[in-house]
């Protein structure tokens, strides 16, 4: 357990009203959320790439910039492994002090700091 992508056998009993089932085992993935530990540079404009480095970087379907003002914009992204990937600043984003967060199927990631050049 708190592996991101561990693969676990757990046994398996159904209920219902008319009785229980003889107890089997399944297969379960699961995967953890991934957090961003830094990004760098912590600053840039549309067009820049940034490294984002954490960990739980496993089937990652989106990465996200919030500017200054709330707004968000999805990035184009380039996974490197599951502790790295490298994404470009989209355009249309405020100036000022913003985040960027890391979708995958495991959930969110926490919100790192990065600002909007």
């Amino acid at each position: 357990p708190g592996q991101v992508g561990t693969v676990s056998t757990q046994p398996v009993t159904i209920t219902t009203a008319g009785g229980t089932s003889a107890s089997g085992s399944t297969l379960i993935d699961y995967y953890l959320a991934p957090a961003i530990t830094s990004v760098v540079p912590a600053t840039g404009t549309a067009g820049d790439q940034v490294t984002i480095n954490g960990t739980g970087f496993v089937n990652v379907d989106t990465v996200t910039f919030t500017d200054s003002a709330a707004a968000t914009a999805t990035a184009v992204f380039t996974p490197i492994s599951d502790t790295q990937l490298v994404a470009t600043v989209p355009g249309g984003l405020a100036t000022g002090a913003g985040t960027i967060t890391v979708h995958t199927c495991g959930g969110n990631s926490n919100a790192e700091a990065f600002t909007i050049t």
